[in-house]
């Protein structure tokens, strides 16, 4: 079924505006599938802002297919998500008519040109999931596993950075070009260890459908922000609310000049939460003692959930919420996905950016030992 299909990760928590309008520019598309209840609702949200409120225009499934239609003015990449799951393919809203399904895309050109593009996606995605399965089948150790699981997701990320980078120059002129190179923005905001190419380089030299894609240029600058809060910088001070107090303070204030781990997270982020229960959770309560901060950064989100988050999930470690109209946290780190995990030393320095699992912990090890 479409809903079974969830987007990749690298692209879920994408923090980011809809880029939805309405006006004259009219399209139709139209999503098949026959295993999909009558009433089921389809949301299409814009790609590079998949929360609820980026939500451009809804429909429901009807005899086996939803029809949506809608205007557009200016032409963008959107996800599809049927019955509030994610289907893992993307799809360009331009007007004309569109077909999706399962395996197909089709009926307007750069629509046509992304089912290329998909299919070579999916095909990675299958040879990760199968080389992950072998690799880890006869591994019985948790921790191993992880570690085994890490290295292939590496691998696969750079695989996909390759497959960018070649459908780029198929299409350095219109709107699937923009895309690709902005997942590999993506991409390199999430894992460092990413092929240092001059980005900026080349949009700035791109055709204006790339030049002038807003996603991409706002992704460029969210590289660019993290490069001064690399791994090796100084930490960047923001201020924020103290959840416990309610009373204004400062990143600096709450880690108070120890080793820190920080989580930038939100209520509405399912992985967030995950990683909470698995490592944040038990991580703090095995270092409280020990001169260790565990710090939770709210960013994006409603202090209302926030509260009721936490006190579901029996959060006890401090959390600083960043009530900032424009995601200053979010945005002075560059951070473009959550949750995002980083290790501050006690003199201030970033040690660590982006860790999950048992990363997190062997990074705090490291930094209490120096």
């Amino acid at each position: 079924m479409l809903m079974k299909r969830i987007l990749p990760l690298v692209t879920l928590f994408a923090l980011a505006v809809a880029s939805c309008q309405n006006n004259k520019n009219a399209f139709t598309l139209t999503l098949a599938d026959s295993q999909t209840a009558d009433g089921t609702i389809v949301e299409v949200l814009d790609y590079f802002a998949t929360r609820p409120d980026s939500v451009c225009a809804t429909g429901k499934f009807q005899d086996g297919k939803a029809i949506i239609e809608g205007n557009v003015d200016t032409p963008f990449v959107a996800a599809l998500m049927v019955a509030g799951n994610f289907v893992g393919l993307p799809v360009i809203i331009e007007p004309g008519e569109i077909f999706f399904s399962v395996d197909t895309l089709y009926g307007t050109h750069s629509n046509d040109r992304l089912f290329t593009y998909n299919r070579q996606m999916m095909s990675l995605q299958l040879q990760a999931m199968m080389q992950l399965e072998a690799e880890t089948k006869e591994v019985e150790d948790e921790s191993k596993r992880e570690q085994v699981s890490m290295r292939v997701m590496r691998q696969h990320m750079q695989d996909i950075f390759d497959l960018n980078m070649e459908s780029y120059a198929e299409n350095g002129d219109n709107l699937v070009g923009a895309f690709v190179l902005s997942e590999n923005v993506v991409l390199a905001l999430t894992d460092e260890s990413m092929p240092n190419i001059d980005l900026d380089s080349i949009v700035d030299n791109a055709a204006p459908a790339v030049r002038n894609f807003r996603p991409l240029r706002r992704l460029l600058k969210q590289l660019n922000d993290m490069r001064l809060s690399r791994e090796g910088q100084k930490f960047l001070d923001f201020d924020g609310i103290d959840y416990a107090t309610g009373k204004e303070t400062t990143l600096s204030a709450m880690i108070k000049g120890k080793v820190a781990v920080v989580d930038f997270w939100a209520s509405w982020c399912g992985p967030c939460r995950e990683e909470i229960e698995r490592t944040l959770k038990p991580l703090y309560e095995k270092y409280k003692n020990r001169g260790v901060v565990v710090l939770g950064v709210d960013i994006s989100d409603e202090m209302e959930k926030h509260d009721a988050a936490v006190k579901q999930m029996g959060i006890t470690y401090p959390q600083l919420i960043d009530n900032s109209a424009d995601n200053h946290a979010s945005v002075i780190y560059g951070i473009s996905s959550i949750p995002h995990i980083m290790i501050i030393a006690a003199d201030g320095t970033i040690l660590r950016r982006g860790l999950r699992g048992a990363d997190v912990e062997a990074a705090v090890q490291e930094a209490i030992r120096h």
